[in-house]
């Protein structure tokens, strides 16, 4: 029997998107409900998320991400079906809050 794709697709983020502030960013799949992964890469240690059942969004902070908690810069969020991994699907994306001047 042929193996069924998890078809993973990111919502409220697009890809090359500019975003700043609180986000609610998730991963929706219409075939896959075991547990997944999320990892963050850019100018931070690579943050790991890992959720054992949908909904699968990722929220390291109460419902979504504060993304003035991490620098500026370019990253990639990584969703991995860890029952799937092969499935895995990545955004690239841009955190760009603005700083208070300071002086």
């Amino acid at each position: 029997p042929q193996p069924t794709a998890t078809l993973l697709v990111f919502a409220g983020v697009q890809p090359g998107e500019r975003i700043s502030g609180f986000r609610a960013i998730r991963v929706e799949s219409a075939s896959y409900d075991g547990p997944l992964e999320y990892v963050l890469n850019g100018p931070i240690v690579p943050f790991r998320l890992n959720l054992n059942q949908a909904p699968y969004g990722f929220n390291p902070h109460t419902g979504g991400w504060q993304t003035t908690e991490v620098p500026n810069g370019d990253y990639t969020l990584t969703a991995i079906p860890t029952e799937v991994a092969s499935d895995q699907i990545s955004i690239k994306f841009t955190v760009s809050n603005v700083t208070a001047a300071t002086g």
